[in-house]
């Protein structure tokens, strides 16, 4: 089974975002017994916390719902997951200096199977207004599909 960790800073919107687009694509095709997606946050702020009100209306008008409290990723993580993607590249950095050189080859940006936006962070939607979200999304979204023809 292919185990898949989407991360951001909080677990609050950016990743969780990215576990429930990719999560319809498993499921959508039929893929839960051949792929395992979580989502995770690299700090403890916001642990225990629901999916942000304005993330889960633009998850819900892109007909995706979606449940989700926020969790930090630990150590442990690092081994039994297969693929660790990020939303920026200042994540990536922060957790390759957390973990072995074998597994820092897990970490990579989302963003890096895109064509349209290969290799850019995603930004932070807080920072866009309601529009903010929907651009994240579309980013999301693209990244995703990119992502699923790749390992399915």
């Amino acid at each position: 089974m292919l185990k898949i960790a989407f991360l951001c800073v909080a677990n609050i919107c950016r990743s969780p975002a990215m576990h429930a687009v990719f999560e319809k694509l498993v499921k959508d095709n039929k893929l839960e017994d051949k792929i395992y997606v979580d989502s995770f946050a690299i700090t403890t702020a916001s642990i225990g916390s629901d999916v942000n009100s304005k993330m889960q209306r633009t998850l819900f008008k892109n007909n995706i719902s979606f449940k989700h409290t926020a969790q930090y990723f630990d150590q442990d993580q690092f081994d039994f997951f297969d693929m660790i993607l990020v939303a920026t590249e200042e994540i990536a950095l922060l957790l390759k200096e957390r973990t072995s050189l074998k597994n820092q080859s897990k970490i990579n940006l989302l963003t890096h199977y895109s064509k349209k936006f290969n290799d850019q962070d995603i930004p932070d939607p807080y920072c866009g207004g309601d529009e903010g979200f929907d651009k994240v999304f579309s980013i999301i979204e693209d990244s995703c599909i990119a992502l699923f023809e790749k390992v399915r």
